[in-house]
């Protein structure tokens, strides 16, 4: 008996050991939330890597997207963005080329906004906090811009767009001066900008609650009159990602007529995803709906009016690296979706540099 024991206490013994090594060996792995797969470790998404908020993967030191559409007059749309980044994921250069290819006489020209046409850099202080912004135009001169922060937790806005995205919050930001003689304040509880041409002046302040911006107003106005009257009010959700927005907007020739243009955003995707945008004005209705592949790359989308009008665009394939970026793609587009997407075929393309 004293054996049969003592055989018994052995084999406990070492099936508890086996247990407690198999336990060592395969740790329980916690899931990985959809926001950590974009953000990391970030508290909030505005101190994340600068190339999470574009859904680059894999932290890739340059980025080359390229977009080129054919009409159904075979004229060649080419949209060509670049992307440099540091090693700690601060975006370095951004430059946003928009070329037209006419199909009857071959020559090139250059097309869409002026900022289309504007090469950015950016630079940052010890603290890693963007510290310089310098927007050189094609064949013009340069504009540098130089932030300055406090010491208060306010997420403020910066009062540009940061490489195309609508929205991009700087904590601690107080001041933005240009050469040109821009100025920009956050005061504590608003940050206001005043900007003065041949229209008028234009004037954008910004208002705040839970260290997030709630509502934006802009005004053009020309002596004692507002020409212009615009207000965005935004919806927050956890860590800082940004739900969607409201645009109500109205001028002075017609003030009964409120254009309004909501916007929801794909958690956690931020401003690069975008789920449903409705827009009014009047009688006017439409809506835009988007949908998108489990890698967060655009699948199809849809526009509608209330008169019975749509347009579509499909994503017909697409391929991924390593990292899970997509590196190239055909799109369909049916109908008169905007002015950067043709009727026609789009080609995608995007080009990424690791190391």
């Amino acid at each position: 008996m004293k054996t049969l024991n003592c055989t018994i206490t052995i084999l406990l013994g070492c099936i508890c050991a086996v247990f407690t090594a198999c336990k060592d060996d395969y740790p329980i792995v916690q899931p990985v939330t959809p926001y950590e797969k974009q953000y990391g470790e970030a508290a909030v998404v505005w101190e994340a890597t600068h190339q999470s908020l574009f859904n680059f993967k894999g932290n890739p030191l340059y980025v080359q997207v390229s977009e080129e559409s054919t009409n159904e007059d075979l004229a060649v749309f080419n949209t060509t963005k670049k992307y440099l980044f540091d090693t700690r994921g601060h975006l370095l250069i951004y430059n946003p080329i928009n070329e037209l290819v006419d199909a009857s006489s071959g020559l090139t020209r250059g097309w869409g906004t002026t900022s289309d046409a504007t090469r950015y850099s950016y630079g940052y202080d010890s603290a890693g906090r963007l510290a310089v912004v310098t927007e050189t135009e094609l064949g013009g001169t340069s504009v540098v811009y130089e932030l300055k922060y406090g010491t208060h937790a306010v997420y403020v806005p910066f009062p540009f767009s940061f490489a195309g995205l609508p929205l991009f919050l700087l904590k601690g930001l107080v001041l933005v001066e240009g050469d040109n003689g821009f100025k920009y304040e956050f005061d504590g509880e608003k940050a206001v900008c005043e900007t003065d041409s041949w229209m008028g002046i234009a004037r954008t302040e910004y208002l705040f609650r839970n260290s997030y911006p709630s509502m934006c107003t802009k005004q053009l106005i020309r002596g004692d009159e507002v020409l212009q009257h615009e207000e965005t009010v935004y919806a927050f959700g956890e860590k800082g990602v940004l739900l969607g927005m409201t645009t109500s907007a109205r001028t002075n020739d017609d003030p009964d007529m409120v254009q309004k243009r909501s916007v929801v955003y794909a958690s956690p995707w931020l401003q690069v995803q975008v789920t449903e945008v409705a827009y009014e004005a009047g009688l006017a209705q439409e809506r835009t709906v988007y949908t998108y592949t489990e890698e967060g790359f655009l699948l199809s989308a849809t526009k509608s009016d209330n008169e019975g009008n749509t347009a579509s665009v499909h994503l017909n394939a697409y391929e991924l690296d390593a990292q899970g970026n997509w590196t190239s793609a055909e799109r369909a587009v049916e109908g008169y979706f905007n002015d950067y997407w043709p009727e026609g075929t789009m080609n995608l393309k995007q080009e990424f540099s690791y190391k």
